[in-house]
């Protein structure tokens, strides 16, 4: 006879179901975040709580859900409870034989219900099934935790071993004796205290649950306490903690000890304002009502004072943190006051190092003045005077004088070069340039020097490689002469070649890769390192032997890292060296580079020009050499100029008298030609927007700037070359010049003549008498005449005028190069046709330019 009714055991066990899932519910809100495995708990609760409303509605709903369904949910939930468990302590453990286990269940339960009905089966199955899920629980639980973490699981293991104790009770008695009765709701006393036992160990694993994690939860706070104390006691920083309702210092560690002075207990029970730490309390204010309204203070400097009354610097850091239910501040003082005095230290070093490299720059930038102004007479006087005609011996003589005063100059370039680079101050040019010209120019400079020496200079340009850039050709030309230079000066026979390729590319931009190979001394292994560092070679005789500043590879290094590259070297001694170099450049135009290389070529190539109209010039400048040089270079340019001694007297002059240019020295006597360049622009005088072009010998960075911002139009540097400053003339006063109708240039209508379509000898004295020379010049000539000439057909044909110009302009200049008059005129009539715009005229030059083509190929 049952002592209690089962329904109403269904129905508590329902209640308290119920119950501890909200219970568990709230557990895993509060706690999801910080432990792992109570969602797995959740699931548990909801899948038993679940399987007793399929067990109460036996009868009303299929037996596969109510019989099978229900109990699996509670293995399922069981195992649930297992992972969850296990995720909880950090035990991994596969659960293989767990999804074995419920699936074996499931096919019994559906056996003996489906096929052969047998209630016992079916309560032994679930009883298994428990067991062995419950086993494992306590296992984990008493067995496989680590032994901090005992006491906290020991709870959850008992609960779980009197569950284990229930399954085998109930395994015992069913299997003692069958119970024919196959209705769950008139079950035997047994039955029903089963039903009590597994409530109350609900409740109390419930109860278990949540005692365990509150353990656990105590026990993370007391390790966060341990690691906060410990990281408060050991911090190097004055660290202290205060209330924030009365400002009293309640903790403090060694730090603050160690820093102020004050004694653990001279510190604890009072306020930062008692112990007179706050230099300045309106930062003390400031820190305060920040911290009042929440706001967090990190790193700023103040000033505090210690015990001894010793000022010191430090770094404050606060924030308020709750501990007790009461605001508090947390707040470190880390003390900086050495550091503070290093940055002073090294503040007073670069200011004095500055101070240094602008004393180091004025006087470079006044040895550069002093120097080149006497450099200025030389090198021009010296050049004037191998136009004028002398005999062999004078020839000799002045000779002598140029090449020694170009390598004086050369010398004194490299340490202007090596100085402006230490101290920052050099600068790239970008400007359109054509990359075979630059090593034409390279061959062509350094050739005689391989010729005197027996060697073969060559070149060679990859395949296809894009010619035309974006860059600063004149520091590139300065990096080849350096490095051809240096291959020519080591080698006694063989070769020097210079060989470009593609290393790589993109849309906007090309690096190339030079390299310059020699069959020359070599360098020694050990010995390779130093070759680019300042003032040194190979070796100390090197320089004694060979000559040289030991800068050219330093600046070579230094330029090729400003362009983006790098340099290096390969070398085995006795064997010859290749020295190499990456450059980034921009792609740059064909139409621009070829319109600066013409203008180029017209200009150098030009060998006697006389002006269009009269240009008024003033040379203001107060060296006697310096003016006698520039008024012989614009005498030999049918120019000449009145004389100013220094700025006054320019001021003076300008005031009477009308100028187109006036040539301004910068450092004179008494004013110099920036303060008397910004008095012209302010001046009301008819000469206000006058050209003005500085001459000088301070080529250091900035000096352009300096001179723009003074109201100059631009600067030649002293020694004064005069392509460069008939460049400036030329191009500020539009066709100024014109070709002189000389001898050697007949005009366009003349008689027949040899020397009209090409004046051999001429070229030869230009070139030294070089016979393979002129045989490979007239050879690339030629082919680039015959381009030029396809060039402008394709033009014609297209009604491109601009390109008949461009090509017209570039093949006059390459004929005035080899002094082929008559060639030259030819384009010029074109040219000048284009301009005016005359495209009827133009196919009848053509004709005639192509005859006097086949004439000059004939005459060579």
């Amino acid at each position: 006879m049952n002592f209690l009714d089962v329904r109403t055991i269904i129905f508590s066990h329902i209640i308290t179901d119920c119950v501890c899932t909200v219970v568990i519910a709230i557990l895993w809100i509060q706690n999801r975040k910080r432990f792992a495995g109570t969602s797995y708990w959740l699931i548990d609760f909801i899948f038993q709580t679940a399987a007793v409303f399929l067990v109460i509605l036996r009868g009303s709903i299929p037996d596969w859900i109510s019989m099978v369904l229900a109990n699996t949910m509670v293995v399922t939930g069981a195992l649930s409870g297992y992972i969850g468990l296990t995720l909880f302590v950090g035990k991994k453990s596969t659960q293989i034989h767990n999804y074995i286990l419920l699936a074996v269940f499931v096919a019994i339960h559906s056996y003996f219900l489906f096929i052969q009905p047998n209630l016992s089966v079916r309560n032994l199955n679930l009883s298994f099934a428990l067991l062995i899920v419950c086993s494992q629980c306590v296992w984990l639980m008493l067995g496989r935790v680590e032994h901090g973490l005992l006491r906290i699981t020991r709870g959850v293991g008992l609960v779980f071993s009197f569950y284990c104790m229930v399954s085998i009770f109930r395994i015992f008695v069913i299997w003692d004796g069958p119970h024919p009765i196959n209705d769950f709701f008139k079950s035997e006393s047994y039955d029903n205290l089963l039903l009590l036992l597994y409530q109350y160990l609900f409740i109390m694993l419930t109860f278990t649950l949540v005692l365990m994690v509150n353990k656990r939860l105590l026990m993370d706070i007391q390790i966060e306490e341990d690691k906060f104390s410990k990281a408060f006691r050991s911090s190097p920083y004055a660290v202290t903690l205060t209330r924030l309702s009365d400002g009293k210092i309640f903790e403090v560690n060694d730090g603050f000890v160690k820093s102020t002075g004050y004694s653990y207990n001279e510190s604890v029970g009072h306020t930062t304002l008692d112990l007179n730490v706050w230099v300045s309390l309106d930062e003390r204010n400031v820190v305060f009502n920040e911290l009042s309204k929440g706001n967090r203070i990190t790193g700023r400097e103040f000033k505090f004072q210690k015990k001894s009354g010793e000022i010191m610097t430090g770094l404050f850091s606060a924030e308020i943190i709750v501990i007790n239910e009461q605001k508090c501040v947390l707040s470190s003082i880390s003390d900086i006051t050495e550091r503070k005095q290093a940055e002073i230290e090294i503040l007073k070093a670069k200011q004095a190092s500055e101070s240094a490299n602008l004393a180091k720059s004025e006087f470079l930038a006044g040895m550069s003045h002093e120097i080149r102004t006497p450099m200025n007479a030389i090198v021009n006087m010296s050049r004037l005077l191998l136009d004028t005609n002398l005999d062999s011996e004078q020839s000799d003589y002045a000779y002598t004088i140029q090449a020694s005063s170009n390598i004086l100059l050369s010398l004194i370039n490299d340490i202007l070069d090596f100085s402006k680079i230490e101290a920052g101050k050099m600068d790239l040019e970008i400007i359109d340039f054509n990359l075979s010209k630059i090593i034409e120019e390279v061959v062509k400079i350094l050739w005689l020097k391989a010729e005197e020496k027996g060697l073969k200079l060559i070149y060679e340009i990859e395949k296809n490689l894009h010619i035309y850039l974006r860059g600063d050709p004149a520091r590139l030309r300065q990096i080849l002469i350096n490095l051809v230079n240096n291959s020519i000066k080591f080698t006694n026979k063989g070769t020097v070649k210079i060989h470009l390729d593609r290393d790589k590319e993109t849309e906007t931009h090309l690096t190339i890769r030079f390299s310059i190979t020699d069959t020359g001394i070599g360098i020694p292994k050990d010995r390779i390192d130093r070759m680019f560092k300042p003032f040194s070679q190979a070796d100390t005789s090197t320089t004694r032997k060979y000559g040289g500043t030991g800068l050219g590879l330093s600046i070579s290094k230094k330029l090729v890292e400003m362009m983006n590259g790098v340099i290096g070297v390969e070398s085995k001694e006795g064997y010859g060296s290749t020295f190499w170099f990456t450059a980034v450049f921009e792609k740059g135009d064909v139409i621009i580079s070829e319109q600066v290389e013409a203008v180029d070529q017209e200009l150098f190539f030009t060998p006697e020009l006389i002006p269009l109209k009269p240009i008024r010039i003033l040379l203001v400048e107060d060296n006697l050499f310096n003016q006698q040089v520039s008024l012989a270079l614009l005498k030999k340019f049918k120019l000449s100029a009145d004389i100013a001694n220094n700025g006054k007297e320019a001021i003076e002059i300008l005031e009477k008298r009308l100028y187109d240019l006036v040539l301004m020295d910068v450092e004179m006597p008494e004013m110099d030609g920036i303060e008397a360049t910004k008095i012209i622009r302010q001046s009301n005088s008819e000469n206000q927007n006058v050209l003005i072009i500085a001459m000088t010998a301070n080529v250091l960075k900035g000096s352009r700037e300096r001179y723009i911002e003074a109201g100059m139009n631009g600067y030649i540097a002293k020694p004064v070359n005069p392509i460069e400053l008939l460049s400036v003339i030329n191009s500020n006063f539009s066709i100024s010049f014109i070709q002189h109708n000389s001898s050697k240039q007949p005009p366009f209508n003349y008689e027949e003549d040899p020397t009209s379509i090409f004046d051999r000898e001429e070229f030869m004295s230009c070139i030294g008498g070089d016979e393979e020379l002129l045989e490979q010049f007239l050879k690339r000539l030629t082919q680039h005449i015959s381009e030029a000439i396809e060039n402008i057909k394709t033009a014609i044909k297209i009604n491109n005028i601009d390109a008949v110009i461009l090509n017209a302009h570039s093949l006059k200049g390459m004929a005035a190069n080899a002094f082929a008059f008559k060639l030259k005129n030819a384009a010029y009539e074109i040219e000048k046709a284009g301009r005016e715009k005359r495209t009827d005229k133009i196919n009848e030059l053509m004709t005639i330019l192509e005859q006097e083509f086949k004439k000059f190929c004939a005459v060579i």
